[in-house]
């Protein structure tokens, strides 16, 4: 049977028009002066005084509970300073909340949250100050820095830390962010001033060689080869010594030079030839003599490539010493491509026993592997070879260009670095060409 209402009660709301924290006036419920707040009307009755009650008392409670839930939410939470300005929200709400109860409950909860939230916060900007003058004495000691890579990469890190820092005091923000932008603005104007410097030296090098390469043009128009061939061997020489240019900036002036300097060569060798019969001479015997020698020093060096014997490495460095004392063979094309493989197969040699050796000793029961495994474990550390590798000739690469000062013309420095980049690259490729072998080797062994 449903439970009814209780008739005496509803009267007695009715005609006292009481509650402890709310009074009803005519049709109307008043939230009773609380603190240095002030009487405010909640709503009007729509039924009975004792319904309008319990609706707003329920609501009250709802607004309670988020306060409740805010705070312990702030309990939990580690950056509980985050919270603050939810929690002044619903401070300001108490005034205008439309719920019956006791607020002053509620705004001691707030207030004491508040206290706490305070604070954290100013302990928070002591520390987010100490950690922005840490990283203010980290900009300090690489502004100055020529290393413009490496600089650079610290300065982008700090940056993002930077951002990630809550703020400090307002008395501190404005100083320390502009000692913070000037330290930037200083690295950044040198970084700028190195770069269109280098801009323009370089700028500079490439109109000279396109000048180069005109003067060969109309070198290469006059067919007087008596005239001409001092002058274009000269040109090459002041080629030489204009220095290091980026490769993609340069290439289609040197593609030019070389086509002008390869077509005028090809027509004096045909203009020499119809002019005196070809005869050999002392001097070619001679030469070929050696050409003979070196192809029997390249015929033992693939035997050592293919059979590894123990110590083989040591055979192939006394036989580099000899191929260079016996020294180039001139005008013919046969020793280029002898040079060019007995370089290329004495320098895969030299890397397959440096890896041999390597795995010997970093595995000490290597040599009681299996083909199959042994091959596995020296691919494994190629890699890690190439990878090194890599980043010596990247730091090489960078590091050349140290100061603007480097960069002048006829600088002796700029040959070497490109000679020494070119054969680094060079070394890289084989060992990458002998890494791509042993993994397809390792492939097929392994699908068996």
């Amino acid at each position: 049977m449903p439970k009814m209402p209780n008739p005496i009660k509803k009267q007695k709301i009715e005609k006292s028009n009481m509650h402890p924290f709310g009074t009803f006036k005519k049709d109307k419920l008043i939230l009773n002066a609380f603190l240095d707040y002030k009487p405010r009307e909640l709503g009007v009755v729509k039924s009975t005084q004792e319904d309008t009650i319990k609706y707003y008392e329920d609501r009250f409670v709802k607004f309670e509970q988020k306060v409740d839930d805010l705070i312990a939410k702030i309990n939990q939470a580690e950056n509980k300073g985050s919270y603050l300005q939810k929690l002044l929200y619903l401070k300001e709400q108490v005034n205008v909340y439309l719920g019956l109860g006791d607020y002053k409950i509620i705004l001691k909860k707030i207030e004491t949250a508040e206290v706490l939230l305070h604070d954290i916060i100013q302990k928070n900007r002591v520390k987010n100050l100490a950690l922005k003058q840490a990283i203010l004495a980290e900009i300090e000691a690489i502004k100055d820095s020529s290393d413009w890579k490496e600089a650079s990469e610290a300065i982008k890190d700090i940056k993002t830390r930077w951002i990630k820092i809550g703020a400090v005091d307002k008395e501190s923000e404005e100083v320390i962010q502009n000692q913070f932008t000037s330290l930037l603005t200083h690295f950044f104007n040198r970084r700028q001033v190195f770069y269109d410097e280098r801009s323009k030296i370089i700028d500079k090098k490439i109109l000279k060689y396109s000048w180069l390469a005109d003067r060969a043009e109309l070198i290469a128009q006059n067919k007087n080869f008596a005239e001409g061939m001092p002058q274009m061997k000269a040109l090459t020489t002041e080629w030489k010594k204009v220095g290091l240019v980026p490769k993609k900036m340069l290439e289609p002036i040197i593609t030019r030079f070389k086509t002008i300097k390869k077509e005028y060569l090809k027509e004096f060798k045909e203009s020499k030839a119809k002019r005196t019969p070809h005869t050999p001479s002392p001097l070619a015997n001679l030469e070929q003599v050696k050409l003979d020698k070196l192809k029997e020093i390249y015929n033992n060096l693939l035997f050592i490539h293919k059979d590894m014997p123990e110590n083989g490495d040591e055979l192939v460095k006394q036989m580099y010493d000899n191929w260079k004392k016996i020294g180039h063979v001139r005008n013919s094309k046969e020793f280029l491509d002898l040079n060019n493989i007995f370089r290329y197969t004495a320098t895969l040699t030299l890397d397959k026993y440096f890896i041999l050796k390597q795995a010997q000793r970093k595995f000490p029961a290597f040599n009681m592997l299996n083909p199959v495994e042994k091959l596995r474990v020296q691919i494994l550390i190629l890699k890690d070879v190439i990878i090194k590798t890599q980043e010596h000739i990247e730091n090489f690469e960078n590091n050349f260009y140290v100061m603007p000062s480097e960069f002048q013309d006829g600088n002796n420095a700029d040959k070497l670095f490109a000679s020494k980049l070119e054969l680094q690259k060079k070394n890289l490729l084989i060992k990458q060409k002998l890494l791509s072998e042993w993994e397809q080797k390792y492939l097929k062994a392994t699908e068996r």
